[in-house]
């Protein structure tokens, strides 16, 4: 996902990845939610800390690999 720059630092970012969480944790077989993220990017990381995700010792090439536990549903 890539916010234009002009809209960045609206809590745009942060709408659509809380958005997105809900969505998936609604989906009955979903009990992990993993994104993946280069190491570089700081905003990126502070941002998926931010609303629960932690880094994970995985990697997907160069990319830091992070989760949340899914809930009963709910993030």
């Amino acid at each position: 996902m890539v916010i234009d720059g002009t809209e960045q630092g609206k809590g745009v970012g942060r709408a659509a990845v809380r958005t997105l969480m809900e969505w998936l944790a609604r989906r009955e077989d979903c009990r992990e939610l993993r994104l993946s993220y280069h190491p570089d990017n700081t905003v990126a990381a502070r941002l998926y800390a931010s609303v629960g995700f932690q880094p994970t010792a995985i990697s997907s090439g160069d990319e830091v690999v992070a989760s949340l536990p899914v809930l009963d549903g709910t993030t």
